[in-house]
């Protein structure tokens, strides 16, 4: 079976599920897709039925820093210095994402975002967070992961955001496997 989490373990492989510092700070830059994709393949993992061209805008974006809470009873996430209640869609989304990454149900994340581009307006800001959030729990645990792994990992929670980890042209490639192992995004 093909899953967020099955993708998520076969990435991580034995790497370990334990923090290894307090927080981690991350930027990943918006992108604007040139060349956009054409449905999806599998709506749960965001694998498209074709492949798209983005660019990259270098110094607009999000920066994300994620760090682990103590004795909390749920995530809390802010979005430009705002607390976002933990029952709207946005707070769901973070959450069910980060869900991937706990290594016990009881451990909740803080994740602090601020964004330099419009919410909601259609210039990507969901994929950039995504990516930010990617790279910031990358460095939380010290995974290392290369950047295609990152890029799939992101795609996990918004697909256009494989796209939001290289500046410049970046190319998403469809893949053909079902687990979607071959559908991330390189530098065009």
């Amino acid at each position: 079976m093909h899953n967020k989490r099955a993708v998520v373990r076969q990435l991580l492989g034995n790497r370990s599920m334990r923090p290894k510092r307090e927080s981690a700070k991350a930027f990943a830059p918006t992108n604007i897709a040139l060349v956009k994709y054409w449905g999806k393949r599998d709506s749960d993992l965001n694998l498209p039925v074709t492949g798209s061209l983005s660019v990259a805008l270098p110094t607009k974006g999000a920066w994300t820093i994620v760090s682990m809470l103590k004795n909390a009873p749920s995530d809390r996430i802010t979005l430009n210095g705002q607390a976002v209640a933990a029952n709207t869609s946005f707070a769901n989304r973070i959450s069910d994402f980060l869900d991937l990454f706990r290594f016990s149900p009881t451990e909740y994340y803080a994740v602090d975002t601020v964004m330099n581009i419009p919410v909601a307006a259609g210039v990507a800001s969901s994929a950039c967070g995504f990516a930010a959030l990617v790279l910031a729990v990358d460095a939380l645990y010290d995974w290392s992961l290369p950047k295609e792994s990152l890029s799939v990992l992101a795609r996990l929670g918004s697909g256009s955001a494989c796209r939001s980890l290289w500046d410049g042209w970046v190319e998403w490639k469809p893949g053909t496997l079902q687990d979607g192992m071959d559908s991330f995004a390189l530098p065009y």
